[in-house]
């Protein structure tokens, strides 16, 4: 009893004979996952034996708590890649779990195009450079990197920076492709021209092929103009036929519709000059009472320059300055 300001408070206490019977704990058993990614959390249990051991009061440690901590309830948080040893201790004895902590994956973002743009033009001078950048796209693409590669490195070279040197005159293909396994690429085509040779001349010259019958097709006369051309092409077609360079002969054929008509063919001349023709055309319907021997009825093929003789097989019309003379072929039975 104690009392104090007369008021008084009570214990009970009973006295044995004998000492109070104390079980040791034997061991502690810690199991749980042993593998974690970072900020993920796991719950450890302490198994202690014997199982009426006195004092199964569990007591929780980590050894590195930058790598992960554990509460007093055991559960253990992963926070960074390593390796971490987590005790739990009972009555004086303790038990022991390693724990391996990975890094979270990283989303990979992939690459879904390249663009390359060059600020300062596309034409380059013999012995001076360009900057070409490389656009990856979206934004947050993972891997931005990209190789560089030039179509032609005896007319241009480009590093890994996308810095390209012009070698010699040419035309040459400057590419980026994406290093992320996506192989996506952009390009840009480069001029390099070398100023110490002048320019070849480029000119355009018109010429009228007069008319044709549709259906029908004519062998074309080139121009004075174009004489000892060193090669030619045709770089633009017509809307109601088909101008075609067939065994070495430019030739014209029209379709069935009428009206006119126009091609482009470009000559090549043996001192580098370009001369772009332009062969006008008029595509006629045949004309009734006319007949070129296979019992139908037909058109007359001509230039609008001054007529000429009716001879044989077909009509030669002269054509007038650098009009071009049409011969029409007689269509085979």
């Amino acid at each position: 009893t104690a009392t104090a300001g007369g008021v008084s408070g009570t214990l009970k206490i009973t006295v044995s004979d004998k000492a109070p019977t104390v079980i040791p704990v034997q061991s502690v058993t810690v199991t749980g996952k042993q593998e974690l990614v970072e900020g993920a959390s796991t719950t450890l249990t302490a198994t202690v034996a014997p199982a009426d051991a006195t004092d199964k009061t569990v007591t929780w440690k980590s050894s590195d708590e930058s790598v992960a901590t554990v509460d007093k309830d055991g559960v253990v948080t992963a926070k960074k890649a390593g390796t971490v040893t987590i005790t739990a201790t009972a009555g004086g004895v303790s038990g022991t779990l390693d724990i391996t902590v990975t890094a979270k994956p990283v989303e990979t973002v992939p690459v879904t195009s390249v663009e390359v743009t060059v600020e300062a033009g596309t034409t380059v001078s013999v012995g001076k450079t360009l900057q070409a950048t490389a656009t990856v796209k979206p934004g947050n693409a993972t891997n931005k990197k990209v190789t560089w590669k030039s179509s032609d490195e005896s007319i241009a070279t480009v590093d890994a920076n996308g810095v390209i040197t012009a070698k010699k005159a040419g035309k040459v293909v400057i590419t980026a492709t994406s290093t992320d396994g996506t192989d996506k690429s952009g390009s840009v085509e480069i001029t390099v021209v070398d100023e110490t040779k002048p320019t070849p001349d480029h000119k355009s010259v018109k010429a009228d092929t007069g008319d044709v019958t549709a259906g029908k097709t004519g062998t074309v006369t080139e121009p004075k103009d174009v004489a000892g051309w060193k090669s030619r092409s045709i770089i633009k077609q017509g809307k109601l036929g088909k101008a075609e360079i067939a065994d070495g002969t430019l030739v014209y054929a029209a379709g069935d519709k009428t009206g006119d008509d126009s091609f482009v063919v470009q000559y090549t001349m043996a001192d580098g000059t370009v001369i772009d023709v332009t062969y006008s055309v008029t595509v006629k319907a045949a004309e009734t009472g006319k007949n070129d021997g296979d019992g139908k009825g037909d058109g007359v093929a001509k230039t609008g320059a001054a007529v000429g003789t009716l001879a044989g097989l077909g009509l030669m019309l002269l054509a007038v300055g650098v009009s071009v003379v049409m011969i029409r072929r007689k269509r085979s039975a």
